[in-house]
């Protein structure tokens, strides 16, 4: 699906363009499918192999039905608490959460890392290790191809593994390009996959929170019709948010859940 919002970008005054592409049926499943059916075909995964993997919820449900289909066990490094949506939605498949403890001097990001490396190596599982697999970025750029010509200034997504904003980085290497959070916090540039060019995201968060958090969900869904997409919605308002404050600029937002 893709789309300029010309109702929420009218609702906001933001001037310029607001195009967003939305893949059905969510793009962690079909990325996990990609991934998966290539370790298949290359022999790295194997018939009833586990597969352990770290998650915030999203890809680790891809997976869990991926995995069942392959009668493999999956373990999951969960980041954070994940919520009861999505661990009553995991109990219906044979998966086993591993939570990551930071030791002493240790970075949380390190923590999930090291308790991944420890499952792989103690169940014999085949990972996908998501945050540096540089599959993802040869198959967003392959997705991107299906766009229209476009003319693009500044990209938007969540927080992730950085994959997502490396292949849009190279189809517009002149946008800028931000990963959006809700927060100010202190991005750990070691955490994501390393880009060819030295290329890293600005960071960008709501600066009005009281109307992200209290209309904006009510204004999309009237306007546009956009549910259950929490991420996007993030995304979503920081574009909107950077077109008011840049009048001219014509903006992209990935969604992503």
């Amino acid at each position: 699906m893709f789309k300029e919002l010309c109702d929420l970008r009218k609702y906001y005054g933001a001037e310029g363009n607001l195009f967003v592409f939305r893949q059905e049926g969510g793009k962690k499943r079909h990325l996990a499918e990609f991934l998966f059916d290539n370790a298949l075909k290359k022999g790295e995964l194997k018939k009833g192999m586990p597969v352990a993997e770290i998650t915030a919820g999203n890809f680790g449900l891809a997976l869990a039905k991926l995995c069942a289909k392959n009668k493999s066990r999956l373990y999951l490094v969960p980041i954070g608490k994940l919520d009861s949506k999505t661990l009553k939605r995991l109990k219906k498949f044979d998966v086993v959460l591993v939570e990551a403890v930071p030791k002493e001097g240790e970075k949380y990001w390190q923590a999930l890392y090291r308790t991944l490396d420890e499952t792989i190596e103690s169940q014999k599982a085949f990972s996908f290790k998501q945050f540096e697999n540089r599959e993802q970025i040869d198959y967003y750029l392959n997705l991107f191809e299906l766009f229209p010509d476009i003319t693009v200034d500044c990209c938007f997504d969540k927080m992730g593994c950085g994959a997502t904003l490396a292949a849009l980085h190279k189809k517009y290497p002149k946008a800028e390009m931000f990963f959006a959070t809700t927060n100010a916090i202190n991005v750990d540039k070691e955490r994501y996959m390393l880009f060819d060019d030295g290329f890293f995201p600005q960071q960008i968060f709501p600066c009005d929170k009281k109307e992200y958090f209290e209309n904006f969900e009510k204004v999309l869904d009237v306007l546009e019709n956009i549910k259950n997409a929490p991420y996007a919605k993030l995304s979503l308002f920081c574009a909107l948010q950077y077109l008011k404050a840049n009048k001219g600029k014509n903006a992209f937002v990935f969604i992503g859940d």
